[in-house]
């Protein structure tokens, strides 16, 4: 089986210091490029909170010029679980300027396409925006969980997908139908949210996961095999949040390690995307 492994960062930054920020961000590029995954990285751009046009823009051109994927990333808790067509499309169509504005400035022939709610939130409404302002590529789904966002407000329950799932199409209200080929959405179901370990409401990066996952491709005699793996660049930080913990750092490396000793392939959601001729 032929096993893609997709690293997707959620850019929210968790922290006042900008300085510290960027740190972050330059030690996660750092990383990859030692680890062997520079240019095959997805960034999910939370642009309302952060402003990573504004403050750090030489992260955003040198992921561009690896040819990493940008995506969007928009919170939705200011809306206070409230999701209706207007506030969503004010909110999401917001973010989707503000950066396909600055990659026009910046020489960029580049459109944003895929899209990802803060904690995953979901619904029939979200979608239809998304679908609205162009955007084909959506990664919320995660599979076996129920989750509350940052707030306390329903963000989804997929307890009822399993494990061991590839991308796969949907219409704006069957976004759980998993077995679906069928719509204009391409979804990817994440396989783990989070990378350091006191992030208490998901557990961390483990390989019993990862294999779990392996396993559950392999039952269904699957030709190909998708690991969506999604975390923040704070999680590198200590858990203060005040520099940057040597030791993430360190694990990091060790798991791009494995993933070249167990044969992932390292790929973006937009190389996926291009590799497969979707959209």
């Amino acid at each position: 089986m032929r096993k893609i492994f997709m690293i997707t960062i959620d850019c929210d930054l968790r922290t006042d210091d900008v300085a510290l920020r960027q740190a972050a961000l330059e030690e996660l590029l750092n990383s990859f490029a030692r680890g062997g995954a520079a240019g095959h990285i997805t960034w999910f751009v939370n642009e309302n909170d952060f402003h990573l046009t504004i403050n750090h823009p030489s992260f955003l051109r040198e992921a561009i010029e690896r040819g990493d994927t940008l995506g969007a990333h928009d919170h939705l808790e200011p809306l206070e679980g409230q999701y209706e067509t207007e506030p969503l499309l004010e909110r999401c169509g917001q973010t989707k300027q503000t950066i396909e504005e600055w990659l026009d400035e910046q020489g960029y022939d580049l459109e944003l396409t895929a899209h990802r709610t803060g904690c995953a939130v979901q619904r029939t409404v979200i979608y239809a925006v998304l679908q609205n302002l162009g955007y084909t590529v959506v990664s919320d789904i995660v599979p076996g969980r129920l989750h509350h966002d940052i707030r306390g407000n329903f963000a989804f329950d997929n307890t009822g997908i399993p494990i061991g799932i590839n991308p796969y199409y949907h219409h704006l209200d069957d976004f759980t139908k998993y077995q679906s080929q069928q719509g204009f959405l391409l979804q990817f179901p994440m396989m783990n949210m989070v990378f350091c370990p006191y992030l208490s409401s998901w557990e961390p990066f483990n390989w019993e996961t990862v294999h779990a996952w392996e396993e559950a491709f392999s039952r269904k005699g699957e030709e190909v095999g998708v690991f969506v793996w999604t975390w923040h660049p704070y999680e590198i930080l200590n858990e203060a949040r005040t520099e940057i913990d040597a030791q993430q750092v360190a694990l990091l490396a060790q798991i791009l390690s494995q993933l070249h000793d167990e044969d992932f392939e390292l790929m973006s959601i937009g190389e996926y995307v291009g590799e497969s001729g979707s959209n």
